[in-house]
């Protein structure tokens, strides 16, 4: 066995036994989500994942090799040079299931915009004056090219998908630049098996059209997701937020009832009803 393979499979789970993370500092960043997709996980019992803007497979990684989730995990990614990478990696993991689709409110073929920097490609056109001015010099490498592909709504394509079809505790992660509003809203069904959705949130935009943080949290609320956990994804040189990742959970059922009860109050003082 070698060192790696010791360190993960042996210190690791001995250390965190006893209450201590061995972390390298690179990783420090990354560590507060995966707390708090661990704790999730157990306490919504999550039965399958779904990785909605797959990329090269980084959401696979961290639920699978940081956080220990050993279900089911079905990955959309509709970018061919990104999928070719998640085709040759799946074999090794029985569990993980790649679909060559985008996700969005609607059926139908659509061009995104690939960008050099893997985790920026979108269906929402870039704004290439934001992204130069508020990315790390790193991250912005301009447009590559774009493709033209496939975009299913989720709820099409749960029946043909059995991991989806048999969920009872699902996490949905969407991480489409812009877009995620369209994934949620063509997974209106599904939400039903959903108890916890992960979704990057734009507070600084870096692409055209794209909803407000705050305007996609009214809608979950509206769904009836509350939020759970704020994770800076992308900061600007004056460590301003540009993007951050939010974390809502299902209302529990009394809640939501309390909730409609009180609107319902509001809407006949005000004289709605």
């Amino acid at each position: 066995m070698s060192l790696k393979s010791w360190v993960k499979r042996l210190l690791l789970p001995r250390l965190r036994a006893r209450g201590h993370l061995l972390i390298p500092e690179w990783r420090l960043p990354d560590v507060p989500l995966e707390e708090h997709l661990r704790a999730l996980i157990a306490r919504y019992d999550i039965d399958v994942v779904v990785d909605v803007g797959a990329n090269f497979g980084q959401f696979h990684d961290c639920v699978r090799n940081e956080v220990g989730f050993n279900g089911p995990i079905v990955s959309f990614e509709p970018v061919s040079k990104f999928r070719a990478q998640l085709d040759a990696r799946r074999s090794s993991d029985r569990e993980w299931q790649v679909e060559p689709f985008a996700l969005g409110s609607t059926s139908q073929r659509a061009v995104i915009h690939v960008m050099k920097s893997p985790g920026l490609s979108s269906l929402k056109s870039p704004d290439l004056g934001a992204m130069n001015m508020l990315l790390p010099a790193p991250e912005f490498g301009g447009v590559e090219g774009e493709e033209t592909i496939e975009v299913r709504r989720l709820d099409e394509l749960v029946p043909s998908l059995p991991a989806l079809r048999q969920a009872k505790r699902a996490l949905l992660k969407t991480d489409t630049q812009g877009f995620d509003l369209e994934v949620i809203r063509g997974a209106r069904d599904f939400l039903a098996q959903t108890v916890a959705i992960q979704v990057e949130l734009s507070v600084l935009p870096i692409y055209a059209d794209a909803p407000s943080y705050q305007f996609v949290i009214d809608e979950l609320h509206g769904l009836g997701f509350d939020l759970s956990g704020m994770f800076p994804v992308t900061l600007d040189a004056d460590l301003r937020v540009i993007e951050f990742d939010g974390i809502f959970v299902r209302r529990p059922v009394a809640a939501a009832a309390n909730a409609l009860a009180m609107s319902n109050v509001a809407a006949v003082r005000a004289g709605t009803i």
